[in-house]
């Protein structure tokens, strides 16, 4: 699943330093576009597709010693980026760290693409799940109207919560970041959700609803250690009577973190 903006700017306004001729810095300007994909998608973007051009301008941002190269190659996977630097004399920074509130140091992974024009940068959320995934049976007949189970008097939502809390119990340190099911299922769930007073859609989370392609849900996390983190709800035809909670990590790769003064957070 991928959801994607683009962005455009003239690459002739930046000197040698990353600074426009308005005195705007170039890392600052990737900062604001992620605002504006964050507040118009409401998720935050993870991918920062670019061409090489591009990846030059944002080196300059940085202090350098000369062997690094921004960006992984996007013509070839993840894993092959890392075993192809081992062999290397040069470094790829593979992903800036965000300065977003609520998303602070989380990776954008900075992905080199000459088929992306020049003065152009694509930002992308990208769902990279690994192998870790659990389903849990539900059958949604069982549930009345207002969401309460006939036999067991548990809520839709209360049962969804400890699906996450045991998915994380069950593969500790990773938490669920998403979760599907039929269309069916979830179109039930989220008319569950649209019967509750306006008191309890708080308590359990607002469900904020994107429809056209892809259809998607998004819905903060109840988990303790959690909290906060956006949860994605997705359909997926394949899964019957149940839904399924997956993962996603991503190790052993090097960011370009902010300057220990830059303190700055760009509020949302």
């Amino acid at each position: 699943m991928k959801i994607q903006e683009t962005f455009r700017f003239n690459k002739n306004d930046f000197d040698e330093n990353g600074f426009n001729v308005s005195g705007k810095h170039f890392e600052d300007i990737i900062s604001e576009w992620e605002v504006e994909f964050r507040n118009s998608r409401h998720i935050f973007a993870n991918h920062l597709f670019a061409n090489s051009s591009t990846m030059y301008l944002l080196k300059r941002c940085f202090t350098s010693t000369g062997i690094e190269d921004y960006g992984m190659d996007g013509e070839i996977d993840f894993n092959t980026n890392l075993e192809i630097e081992t062999y290397s004399k040069r470094q790829t920074i593979y992903a800036l760290g965000s300065r977003l509130e609520w998303n602070i140091d989380k990776p954008l992974f900075l992905i080199r693409d000459d088929k992306v024009s020049d003065s152009t940068v694509i930002l992308e959320f990208i769902l990279n799940e690994d192998e870790k995934q659990k389903k849990y049976s539900l059958n949604i007949d069982d549930f009345e109207e207002n969401g309460f189970n006939k036999f067991n008097g548990i809520f839709i939502l209360d049962f969804i919560n400890n699906c996450e809390e045991d998915f994380h119990k069950c593969f500790n340190p990773l938490f669920a970041v998403s979760i599907y099911s039929n269309d069916y299922t979830m179109d039930m769930l989220l008319n569950f959700f649209l019967l509750l007073q306006d008191e309890d859609k708080k308590r359990y989370s607002e469900f904020l609803l994107f429809e056209g392609a892809p259809w998607y849900a998004i819905r903060e996390s109840q988990v303790e250690g959690n909290k906060n983190a956006l949860i994605i709800y997705d359909i997926d035809s394949s899964v019957k009577n149940g839904i399924v909670l997956k993962s996603s990590s991503h190790n052993g790769f090097i960011i370009q973190r902010h300057p220990p003064d830059d303190t700055k957070n760009t509020e949302l």
